[in-house]
């Protein structure tokens, strides 16, 4: 996380959205793509988040990217992390592009024409929020200002790109390979670590034993991908419990956890500031990422397509006519639900068809 100036003002450009999109993009040449290639993370969330006043209000916002990392990925999270840097370095040196503002214009255009109720005292919530002087939402902007993002500002997104240093970062790592380094494995009343942090007790047995069953299936599935060294406990090769420090204590809820050394803290950011050398995970990581292809599959068009008179189609089966479906009335048909009251287990013809193929080639 970063903690950046305040940008909620900002509505009419979203400066952080735009670094946002890039981050938390799961195609071809993004961030996750990669990481999931190396099997060190399965999930990401990163941005501004507009929910919480914490994150975003008067003083400064905060910019996160969350990481769910997999056991080769917490033995590696400073390759984890560096990735992460890397991949802002990619996105400063490309600069701000006007296709991708383009693109996010649109889907929030998207969002807004077709949006869904929500209840109304959490609209009306968000509508009083957005009243708020701090915010310096027009009047006439009040309904749409999450939706809207007409300025394209290049200098905004490169100032905050330019604070987004490894040296200005502070990094939480939240896993229970903490509580079982101090010999709780779970079996007993154990307490959980979260950014070298420990959990809360657990109080059922019934508890104990789900939890048991559920690191059991995990397993298996490491085991299927083909990653068998999964199977034994995650660990955090760079904290030593022997050496370590006594934890500390968060004032408010008491959670115990450890802070990183100084010296520990320059040998990172030495790593990370460096030239990937060759053949290392950076190195890559550098070769690999880029910014997302254009998205061609983004909508323009809504215009209605005139109605066909007197459609009627038939859906055929091997067993005959299943049914015919037509359309009745002056409105368009905008959903269109499938229903199959009886097939039988296996249908002639089409199960020794599928048995040919290949998955690949059915869906």
């Amino acid at each position: 996380s970063w903690q950046l100036p305040p940008v909620q003002h900002l509505y009419l450009s979203k400066p952080g959205h735009y670094i946002g999109h890039l981050l938390g993009h799961e195609g071809a040449g993004s961030l996750l793509s990669w990481l999931k290639k190396q099997g060190l993370a399965t999930e990401i969330e990163a941005g501004i988040s507009d929910d919480s006043d914490f994150d975003s209000n008067s003083m400064c916002s905060i910019f996160s990217i969350a990481l769910t990392l997999t056991a080769s990925g917490l033995t590696s999270w400073p390759q984890v992390a560096h990735a992460a840097f890397l991949y802002l370095d990619m996105i400063r040196k490309e600069g701000p592009q006007d296709w991708i503002h383009q693109e996010i214009v649109s889907t929030y255009d998207m969002g807004w024409r077709f949006l869904e109720e929500k209840e109304p005292s959490d609209y009306v919530q968000e509508i009083a929020c957005r009243m708020l002087p701090d915010r310096k939402v027009k009047r006439s902007d009040i309904l749409k200002a999450d939706w809207m993002n007409p300025q394209w500002d290049p200098s905004a997104i490169t100032s905050l790109l330019t604070a987004m240093e490894p040296q200005s970062c502070i990094i939480f790592v939240l896993s229970s390979a903490y509580g079982r380094s101090q010999g709780q494995d779970g079996k007993e009343d154990s307490k959980e670590s979260g950014g070298r942090q420990k959990e809360d007790p657990r109080e059922e047995e019934g508890e104990e034993e789900e939890v048991k069953e559920v690191d059991e299936e995990v397993a298996a599935e490491v085991a299927v991908e083909g990653r068998a060294d999964e199977k034994k406990s995650a660990s955090d090769p760079f904290f030593d419990l022997s050496k370590a420090p006594p934890p500390l204590t968060e004032a408010n809820f008491g959670t115990e956890f450890w802070e990183a050394s100084e010296g520990e803290l320059s040998r990172l950011l030495v790593a990370w500031r460096a030239a990937p050398a060759l053949g290392t995970l950076a190195a890559d990581a550098v070769k690999e990422m880029r910014l997302p292809d254009r998205n061609r599959f983004i909508a323009k068009n809504f215009d209605l397509c005139p109605q066909p008179p007197d459609l009627v189609t038939t859906l055929m089966t091997p067993h005959g006519c299943l049914r015919s479906v037509g359309i009745e009335d002056k409105l368009a048909l905008q959903n269109a639900y499938a229903g199959f009251t009886s097939l039988p287990e296996k249908i002639p013809h089409f199960h020794n068809w599928m048995q040919t193929k290949g998955r690949d080639n059915i869906w």
